[in-house]
């Protein structure tokens, strides 16, 4: 009986919201009594156990499929942004991380594991006038670097230019994403910083 393990528990049973889950939640002094609550059931009339927080992550992972999705301005307008993914497929969990200068790191899981292999060949969302790149959650640091290896820099852009207004050259040069940095003073001219696939377009030069 679960009974049997509840004196040993570090915490209160809780609810709590776990990677977008609604789930009960405690912690033990030892890790085998912690496993050994994952035998009990929690109720005697419905089919509930406890079940390790890393295996649980696992499952999870597993079921969905999440992205890191990197330079996302402070004022983004989170509830375009948000519809734009559910059109992807349905966001179960978004999350914004503490920002970095003027961005927010956005962490998102979608609903369906299949949305990798819809999303595998696209680097970034082009979202109203604007692009925003990103990974995988569980890209390798060897790929990441890999996505960074073919680049060219726009220089002397007009003030306020977009990936939108880019669009023609990014396509003629089969860019995968572009990035316009954003500085705490105005400029008269921009920066772009699109990220190529293959070496030999990295010889184009846009003027």
């Amino acid at each position: 009986m679960l009974n049997e393990v509840t004196g040993d528990m570090t915490s209160l049973f809780v609810f709590a919201t776990v990677l977008g889950v609604k789930v009960l939640r405690t912690s033990f002094h030892l890790e085998d009594i912690a496993k050994k609550a994952c035998t009990y059931s929690i109720s005697s009339t419905e089919s509930l156990s406890f079940c390790m927080a890393d295996e649980y992550k696992k499952k999870y992972d597993v079921q969905h499929f999440q992205i890191r999705i990197q330079d996302v301005p402070l004022d983004v307008d989170k509830m375009m942004f948000k519809d734009y993914l559910n059109k992807v497929d349905k966001v179960i969990s978004i999350r914004y991380q503490q920002p970095r200068d003027l961005y927010h790191t956005v962490h998102v899981t979608f609903e369906n594991v299949a949305t990798r292999n819809k999303l595998k060949d696209l680097w970034a969302f082009a979202i109203g006038k604007h692009s925003y790149r990103f990974v995988p959650a569980d890209i390798t640091n060897e790929n990441y670097l890999n996505c960074f290896q073919y680049r060219t820099k726009l220089t002397n852009l007009p003030a306020g230019s977009t990936a939108f207004d880019l669009e023609e050259i990014l396509l003629n040069v089969s860019a995968k994403t572009c990035f316009i940095p954003r500085k705490e003073m105005v400029h008269t001219k921009e920066n772009a910083l699109p990220l190529l696939t293959s070496l030999q377009m990295t010889t184009c030069s846009v003027i």
